[in-house]
């Protein structure tokens, strides 16, 4: 049965349709041998918000989870020797995650 998704980029269709392939009972024998056999069509449409959903998530998964630029500056100010860690700052990170993981077991 082929699948027309409405709102879905004709590339990640075609990967989504290739990629759901159904094994059960008879997998060979029963399967039709033409696309003639086979059962009629569906389409589903997405909404936007599904459509949006899909676009931010390619967004995300194309974004570095490590701020490049930041770690530069920090790499530089340690070799430099002008890298100054607040110890107060830090106990109190240090604090707030204990207790943040605490509170969630």
């Amino acid at each position: 049965m082929s699948i027309d998704i409405k709102g879905l980029p004709p590339t990640a269709a075609q990967n989504l349709s290739n990629s759901s392939q159904v094994k059960g009972q008879g997998d060979e024998a029963n399967r039709p041998s033409k696309i003639s056999d086979a059962a009629p069509s569906a389409t589903v449409s997405l909404t936007s918000t599904s459509t949006r959903l899909r676009a931010l998530e390619h967004e995300l998964a194309n974004q570095s989870v490590v701020d490049s630029k930041r770690v530069e500056a920090i790499r530089n100010r340690i070799q430099n020797g002008t890298y100054v860690i607040d110890s107060k700052t830090l106990a109190a990170n240090m604090l707030g995650l204990e207790g943040a993981l605490h509170s969630k077991a």
